[in-house]
């Protein structure tokens, strides 16, 4: 689940720019899968940490999430 929300999140960005993304969709989707217990779904700059902007030459999506009692960690460039 956390792979296919990355892969889906990173179509977005490409299609239509990481502005567009529906972060609190894709929160919910995670969430809403039985057994996962989302602890964070962000965007960030990869030179700051901080909240992209246009001027950033990149942007990360960050995921963690717990599945059962394990905790799963996954990120993908999103441009």
């Amino acid at each position: 689940m956390l792979s296919r929300t990355l892969a889906m999140l990173r179509e977005n960005s490409l299609n239509r720019g990481f502005h567009e993304i529906d972060l609190e969709g894709a929160r919910e989707r995670i969430n809403s899968t039985p057994g996962v217990r989302l602890d964070y779904l962000e965007l960030v700059d990869p030179m700051t940490f901080g909240e992209p902007t246009e001027e950033s030459e990149r942007v990360l999506a960050l995921v963690a999430a717990y599945v059962g009692p394990t905790r799963l960690i996954d990120n993908m460039d999103l441009r």
